[in-house]
């Protein structure tokens, strides 16, 4: 895997899940979509549309996991109080870069991506729950004048649960990934204080 690419996608999706026919059924059982239901019904001529729908959303499965990894790491981080001491000008000088070891660590994330489903005039989401579990170990941060420069990798296990309404579309778990290399960040990513 390229470390400069480290989105969800490139680390989940190994192995395309068939959700379609599912999600068809959890469109027709419940109210989504009801604002362009019937020009859908129209415009399907005869077919099934929760099934047009469905496979379209199938088909764009890649860019509902295109979740920036980088934004997901840094978020968490910002959000423990790990990070916080580097950004003490005194002890650490903003013209010293200081690498800090991250000790094994659990970091949780929540999406809504969405499809846009549009029928002439009319437009409504179908809205994705996307659940992201992490377990990652042997991280390292190079840290500068109080930013993230670079990420230099470990390794990393993750999980993911995808669903829309009540159903559970896909869940998937990696094994041990090893991410070589490091991830220069540019723009530089702030601590948050």
């Amino acid at each position: 895997m390229n470390p400069g690419d480290v989105n969800l996608n490139s680390i989940l999706a190994r192995e395309r899940p068939n959700f379609s026919e599912l999600l068809a059924r959890t469109i027709e059982e419940s109210s989504m979509l009801a604002s362009v239901a019937a020009p859908l019904l129209s415009a399907a001529a005869g077919q099934r549309w929760s099934a047009q729908v469905a496979c379209s959303a199938q088909d764009n499965l890649g860019e509902l996991l295109n979740v920036d990894m980088r934004d997901v790491l840094i978020g968490a981080w910002n959000e423990s109080v790990v990070l916080r001491r580097y950004l003490d000008s005194q002890r650490y000088p903003p013209d010293q870069t200081v690498v800090a070891h991250l000790s094994e660590h659990s970091i949780r994330s929540e999406h809504r991506p969405y499809v846009e489903i549009s029928v002439g005039s009319l437009s409504e989401r179908l809205e994705f729950s996307l659940l992201l579990e992490l377990k990652l170990k042997g991280f390292r941060l190079k840290i500068r004048g109080g930013q993230i420069h670079e990420i230099l990798n470990g390794d990393c296990q993750g999980k993911a649960k995808l669903s829309c309404g009540p159903a559970l579309l896909w869940e998937t778990e990696t094994g041990t990934l090893f991410l070589p290399g490091s991830i220069k960040l540019e723009p530089p990513r702030k601590i948050v204080g």
